[in-house]
Protein backbone atom coordinates (compact mmCIF):
# COMPACT_ATOMS: atom_id res chain seq x y z
CA UNK A 1 0.00 0.00 0.00
CA UNK A 2 1.25 3.50 -0.82
CA UNK A 3 -0.04 6.80 0.40
CA UNK A 4 0.20 9.82 -1.83
CA UNK A 5 -1.58 12.95 -0.70
CA UNK A 6 -5.19 12.15 0.08
CA UNK A 7 -5.23 8.90 -1.90
CA UNK A 8 -4.61 5.33 -0.93
CA UNK A 9 -3.51 2.82 -3.57
CA UNK A 10 -3.73 -0.96 -3.37
CA UNK A 11 -2.20 -3.10 -6.12
CA UNK A 12 -3.09 -6.79 -6.15
CA UNK A 13 0.13 -8.71 -6.71
CA UNK A 14 -0.73 -11.88 -4.88
CA UNK A 15 -2.51 -13.13 -1.83
CA UNK A 16 -0.29 -11.57 0.83
CA UNK A 17 -1.89 -9.94 3.87
CA UNK A 18 -2.62 -6.23 3.60
CA UNK A 19 -1.94 -3.63 6.27
CA UNK A 20 -5.24 -2.63 7.92
CA UNK A 21 -6.50 0.93 7.49
CA UNK A 22 -5.34 3.35 10.17
CA UNK A 23 -8.66 5.17 10.47
CA UNK A 24 -12.20 4.16 9.55
CA UNK A 25 -13.19 5.53 6.15
CA UNK A 26 -16.65 4.95 4.73
CA UNK A 27 -17.07 4.60 0.99
CA UNK A 28 -19.15 7.36 -0.50
CA UNK A 29 -19.13 6.21 -4.15
CA UNK A 30 -17.75 3.26 -6.10
CA UNK A 31 -16.66 4.05 -9.65
CA UNK A 32 -15.36 1.59 -12.22
CA UNK A 33 -12.90 2.25 -15.01
CA UNK A 34 -12.56 -0.71 -17.38
CA UNK A 35 -11.06 -1.11 -20.86
CA UNK A 36 -14.07 -2.72 -22.54
CA UNK A 37 -17.79 -3.43 -22.41
CA UNK A 38 -18.88 -5.32 -19.31
CA UNK A 39 -21.64 -5.46 -16.72
CA UNK A 40 -20.48 -2.69 -14.35
CA UNK A 41 -23.16 -3.29 -11.64
CA UNK A 42 -22.29 -6.99 -11.63
CA UNK A 43 -18.58 -6.17 -11.33
CA UNK A 44 -19.25 -3.93 -8.33
CA UNK A 45 -21.43 -6.64 -6.79
CA UNK A 46 -18.63 -9.21 -7.14
CA UNK A 47 -16.07 -6.75 -5.79
CA UNK A 48 -18.18 -6.60 -2.65
CA UNK A 49 -17.22 -3.14 -1.36
CA UNK A 50 -20.38 -1.06 -1.62
CA UNK A 51 -21.34 2.54 -0.99
CA UNK A 52 -21.62 3.16 2.75
CA UNK A 53 -19.28 0.28 3.68
CA UNK A 54 -16.28 0.87 5.87
CA UNK A 55 -13.21 0.59 3.65
CA UNK A 56 -10.42 -1.79 4.59
CA UNK A 57 -7.49 -2.96 2.52
CA UNK A 58 -8.35 -6.56 3.38
CA UNK A 59 -11.89 -6.20 1.99
CA UNK A 60 -10.52 -4.56 -1.15
CA UNK A 61 -7.97 -7.32 -1.67
CA UNK A 62 -10.61 -10.03 -1.27
CA UNK A 63 -12.81 -8.24 -3.78
CA UNK A 64 -9.98 -8.08 -6.30
CA UNK A 65 -9.35 -11.79 -5.85
CA UNK A 66 -13.05 -12.53 -6.46
CA UNK A 67 -12.89 -10.58 -9.70
CA UNK A 68 -9.80 -12.49 -10.80
CA UNK A 69 -11.50 -15.80 -10.00
CA UNK A 70 -14.18 -15.08 -12.62
CA UNK A 71 -11.55 -15.60 -15.33
CA UNK A 72 -12.74 -12.43 -17.06
CA UNK A 73 -10.60 -9.81 -15.31
CA UNK A 74 -6.86 -9.60 -15.87
CA UNK A 75 -5.30 -6.55 -14.20
CA UNK A 76 -7.06 -4.71 -11.39
CA UNK A 77 -6.44 -2.21 -8.59
CA UNK A 78 -8.28 0.21 -6.32
CA UNK A 79 -7.70 3.87 -5.55
CA UNK A 80 -9.34 5.44 -2.52
CA UNK A 81 -9.67 9.17 -1.96
CA UNK A 82 -9.50 9.34 1.83
CA UNK A 83 -10.82 12.91 1.88
CA UNK A 84 -14.01 12.35 -0.13
CA UNK A 85 -14.50 8.60 0.36
CA UNK A 86 -14.66 8.03 -3.42
CA UNK A 87 -13.38 4.59 -4.41
CA UNK A 88 -12.14 3.92 -7.95
CA UNK A 89 -11.88 0.35 -9.21
CA UNK A 90 -9.67 0.00 -12.28
CA UNK A 91 -9.65 -3.24 -14.26
CA UNK A 92 -8.60 -4.69 -17.59
CA UNK A 93 -10.59 -7.53 -19.14
CA UNK A 94 -9.17 -10.84 -20.33
CA UNK A 95 -8.81 -10.79 -24.16
CA UNK A 96 -11.36 -12.88 -26.04
CA UNK A 97 -11.26 -14.51 -29.46
CA UNK A 98 -13.08 -12.46 -32.08
CA UNK A 99 -12.45 -14.66 -35.10
CA UNK A 100 -9.97 -17.24 -36.39
CA UNK A 101 -8.49 -16.74 -39.83
CA UNK A 102 -6.24 -19.18 -41.72
CA UNK A 103 -4.41 -18.16 -44.88
CA UNK A 104 -2.61 -20.94 -46.74
CA UNK A 105 -0.08 -20.61 -49.54
CA UNK A 106 0.24 -23.87 -51.51
CA UNK A 107 3.38 -25.02 -53.27
CA UNK A 108 3.34 -25.03 -57.10
CA UNK A 109 1.40 -28.03 -58.35
CA UNK A 110 -0.31 -28.72 -55.03
CA UNK A 111 -3.90 -29.72 -55.79
CA UNK A 112 -5.14 -29.59 -52.21
CA UNK A 113 -8.58 -28.14 -51.49
CA UNK A 114 -7.29 -24.96 -49.84
CA UNK A 115 -10.69 -23.87 -48.56
CA UNK A 116 -11.31 -27.23 -46.86
CA UNK A 117 -7.79 -27.30 -45.45
CA UNK A 118 -8.17 -23.79 -44.03
CA UNK A 119 -11.34 -24.96 -42.29
CA UNK A 120 -9.39 -27.90 -40.79
CA UNK A 121 -6.68 -25.53 -39.57
CA UNK A 122 -9.25 -23.34 -37.82
CA UNK A 123 -10.65 -26.42 -36.07
CA UNK A 124 -7.17 -27.53 -34.96
CA UNK A 125 -6.66 -24.24 -33.11
CA UNK A 126 -8.91 -25.55 -30.35
CA UNK A 127 -10.54 -22.20 -29.56
CA UNK A 128 -13.86 -20.62 -30.52
CA UNK A 129 -15.05 -17.00 -30.74
CA UNK A 130 -15.58 -15.69 -27.21
CA UNK A 131 -12.97 -17.95 -25.59
CA UNK A 132 -10.19 -16.35 -23.53
CA UNK A 133 -6.89 -16.08 -25.40
CA UNK A 134 -3.38 -15.09 -24.33
CA UNK A 135 -0.17 -14.47 -26.31
CA UNK A 136 1.57 -17.43 -24.67
CA UNK A 137 -0.93 -19.76 -26.38
CA UNK A 138 0.36 -18.90 -29.86
CA UNK A 139 3.29 -21.36 -29.77
CA UNK A 140 1.03 -24.33 -28.98
CA UNK A 141 -1.45 -23.21 -31.66
CA UNK A 142 1.34 -23.13 -34.23
CA UNK A 143 2.56 -26.59 -33.16
CA UNK A 144 -0.93 -28.09 -33.47
CA UNK A 145 -1.25 -26.64 -36.96
CA UNK A 146 2.14 -28.01 -38.05
CA UNK A 147 1.36 -31.45 -36.61
CA UNK A 148 -1.87 -31.56 -38.59
CA UNK A 149 -0.05 -30.59 -41.78
CA UNK A 150 2.66 -33.20 -41.22
CA UNK A 151 -0.07 -35.82 -40.88
CA UNK A 152 -1.06 -35.04 -44.47
CA UNK A 153 2.53 -35.09 -45.72
CA UNK A 154 3.41 -31.39 -45.52
CA UNK A 155 6.67 -31.89 -43.62
CA UNK A 156 8.17 -28.70 -45.03
CA UNK A 157 5.26 -26.52 -43.95
CA UNK A 158 5.87 -23.31 -42.01
CA UNK A 159 3.27 -21.55 -39.88
CA UNK A 160 3.01 -18.25 -38.01
CA UNK A 161 0.22 -17.58 -35.48
CA UNK A 162 -0.50 -14.03 -34.34
CA UNK A 163 -3.05 -12.02 -32.39
CA UNK A 164 -4.58 -8.98 -34.07
CA UNK A 165 -6.35 -6.37 -31.97
CA UNK A 166 -9.98 -5.63 -32.90
CA UNK A 167 -11.20 -2.16 -31.84
CA UNK A 168 -9.92 -2.69 -28.31
CA UNK A 169 -7.56 -5.05 -26.52
CA UNK A 170 -10.58 -7.00 -25.27
CA UNK A 171 -11.27 -8.69 -28.62
CA UNK A 172 -8.47 -10.33 -30.57
CA UNK A 173 -8.47 -12.14 -33.91
CA UNK A 174 -6.24 -15.19 -34.30
CA UNK A 175 -4.43 -15.06 -37.62
CA UNK A 176 -2.58 -18.12 -38.94
CA UNK A 177 -0.37 -17.79 -42.03
CA UNK A 178 0.82 -21.09 -43.52
CA UNK A 179 3.30 -21.87 -46.28
CA UNK A 180 2.46 -25.48 -47.12
CA UNK A 181 5.73 -26.29 -48.85
CA UNK A 182 6.06 -29.33 -51.07
CA UNK A 183 4.13 -32.37 -49.98
CA UNK A 184 6.23 -35.44 -49.16
CA UNK A 185 5.73 -38.54 -51.30
CA UNK A 186 6.62 -42.21 -50.73
CA UNK A 187 9.41 -43.10 -53.14
CA UNK A 188 9.87 -46.74 -52.17
CA UNK A 189 8.03 -49.05 -49.78
CA UNK A 190 8.99 -52.62 -48.92
CA UNK A 191 6.50 -54.95 -47.23
CA UNK A 192 7.75 -58.21 -45.74
CA UNK A 193 5.76 -61.06 -44.28
CA UNK A 194 2.60 -60.45 -46.30
CA UNK A 195 1.16 -62.70 -48.94
CA UNK A 196 -0.02 -61.04 -52.15
CA UNK A 197 -3.64 -61.42 -51.00
CA UNK A 198 -2.85 -59.46 -47.79
CA UNK A 199 -1.40 -56.44 -49.54
CA UNK A 200 -4.68 -54.55 -49.57
CA UNK A 201 -5.07 -55.00 -45.80
CA UNK A 202 -1.45 -53.98 -45.18
CA UNK A 203 -1.89 -50.91 -47.34
CA UNK A 204 -5.01 -49.91 -45.42
CA UNK A 205 -3.21 -50.30 -42.09
CA UNK A 206 -0.66 -47.79 -43.34
CA UNK A 207 -3.43 -45.37 -44.16
CA UNK A 208 -2.80 -45.69 -47.89
CA UNK A 209 -5.15 -46.52 -50.73
CA UNK A 210 -4.92 -49.66 -52.86
CA UNK A 211 -3.89 -50.01 -55.58
CA UNK A 212 -1.07 -47.49 -55.24
CA UNK A 213 -0.88 -44.76 -57.87
CA UNK A 214 1.42 -45.48 -60.79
Amino acid sequence: MRRRGGHRFWLALGCGLAVPSVAAIHVKTVQVKVDGDTDIPRMIELFGVQEGDEYTDVAAERGLVRLADTGKVLGRRTQLNETTGDLLLQASLVPRVGSIEANLTPAPGDTADIEALESEIRDVVGLSPGDPVFPDQLASIRDRVLNRLRDRGNHQAKAVAALEEVESAVWMNISIAVDLGRRSRIKHLTLRGFSPTDLTQAWNLLGLSWPPPV
